[in-house]
């Protein structure tokens, strides 16, 4: 899933930069997929003045597929 708040409008010239935080890992879960975990990760979009322009928060799922050893 994924949710995006605005908080301020992006001008022309503006120059925006962005800030990722983890925010959780599940317990591992078995999906179709495979063996994994949700993660959780926030990102803050900020402009050169370090104003808050958004925050995008999206859920992932991180997997192994079978067979494959960890790296």
């Amino acid at each position: 899933s994924n949710t995006i708040t605005f908080h301020e409008p992006v001008r022309p010239g503006d120059r925006v930069r962005s800030r990722q935080t983890l925010r959780s890992i599940s317990e591992p879960k078995t999906t179709r997929l495979g063996l994994g975990r949700f993660w959780v990760i926030e990102v803050e979009y900020l402009n050169q003045d370090d104003a808050l322009l958004g925050v995008e928060s999206y859920t992932a799922f991180g997997y192994r597929r079978p067979g494959e050893g960890a790296q």
